[in-house]
């Protein structure tokens, strides 16, 4: 009898921390709606941490140059006014259609961390749809230079 009732306590608990993370869940997404767009609907920046310093205005007049394209989007490396590189990833029409469908996901790759990942450092979405993911810019280095530190070639 007292396995059967542990049983039946654990799986109420289990259902109800479910219920109560869907709750959480519907919550957090209607203020995430409003997270890109200001009073008069104009798109605005969401910044992660580390991305502080940014501005949209910085972001939207940095002068870039293409660095790949992909299936996925356009990457660009991206000089700012005050003289810091960051990397910007343009996302092609298609990729995440909805606000509600990548807000979720944006804000999860922005609370990310970790010593093998570039860390997202801010995310735009303007009032026509482009979507823009800002990173520190990082150079192409080669597997060998990661490993071992920069190659010296003696001449």
């Amino acid at each position: 009898g007292a396995v059967v009732a542990v049983s039946l306590l654990i799986g109420y608990m289990q259902n109800r921390r479910k219920k109560n993370r869907g709750e959480n869940e519907d919550e957090s997404e209607e203020v995430e709606e409003d997270d890109l767009a200001d009073g008069n609907g104009e798109a605005k920046l969401i910044v992660f941490q580390g991305g502080e310093h940014l501005t949209l205005e910085d972001i939207l007049n940095a002068t870039g140059q293409v660095i790949e394209k992909t299936s996925y989007g356009t990457s660009y490396k991206a000089k700012l006014a005050d003289g810091g590189t960051i990397a910007l990833r343009l996302l092609r029409e298609g990729c995440c259609m909805d606000r509600r469908s990548c807000l979720p996901v944006v804000k999860q790759l922005g609370r990310l961390r970790h010593e093998n990942l570039d860390p997202l450092r801010a995310f735009y979405q303007g009032k026509r749809g482009e979507k823009l993911l800002i990173y520190d810019y990082v150079p192409t280095r080669t597997l060998h230079e990661l490993l071992h530190g920069k190659c010296r070639f003696h001449v």
